[in-house]
Order: structure tokens, then C-alpha cells, then sequence
């Protein structure tokens, strides 16, 4: 797919920098939806690191999953805390 090959061969250093710029929106906008895609990329970060062959599709892959898991299991968690708090 020549459309990821960018990201072949890129540094982790790329999905530090997009989930710092991500967590940099967050901040700005008070979300909370925001700081769960930047965790899915500090995690496609970290396999990067761990395995530099890794092909585009899968980092693409990798963060799609995690950012879609993350949101929910975050929308979920920061229910849970509201929940609690105001009962």
C-alpha cells in the first residue's frame, strides 16, 4: 500500500512526537478523548522501539486498535469515577 510507505522505516521518535501533539490538544480542548488515541501511539511507539521492522500496516494497525480500545475502556473508566463521585 503506497500510501503508508512513509512509515517505513520511521523513528519511533514520529509517534512520540504525534501522541505528544495529541496530548498537547488535549490540554488545550479538556476532551478527554484526545489523550487516548496519544496512548495508542506512545504504545505503537514502543513497539516500534522493541521491533524497528515493523511494517506500516501493522503500526497503522496497531494504533487503530489500540485508540479505539483505549476510548472506550477510557469513556467507560471516566464514567465510572463521575459515577462515583456524584453518588
Amino acid at each position: 500500500m503506497q500510501i503508508l510507505e512513509f512509515l517505513n522505516g520511521i523513528s519511533p521518535w514520529y509517534w512520540v512526537a504525534f501522541a505528544l501533539a495529541l496530548g498537547a490538544l488535549e490540554m488545550a480542548t479538556f476532551s478527554f478523548f484526545l489523550i487516548w488515541p496519544a496512548l495508542a501511539s506512545l504504545i505503537v511507539a514502543i513497539l516500534l522501539a522493541a521491533s524497528p521492522e515493523l511494517s506500516p500496516a501493522v503500526q497503522v494497525s496497531v494504533f487503530a486498535i489500540g485508540a479505539i480500545f483505549l476510548t472506550f475502556a477510557g469513556r467507560f473508566m471516566v464514567m465510572a469515577v463521575v459515577t462515583r463521585i456524584t453518588c
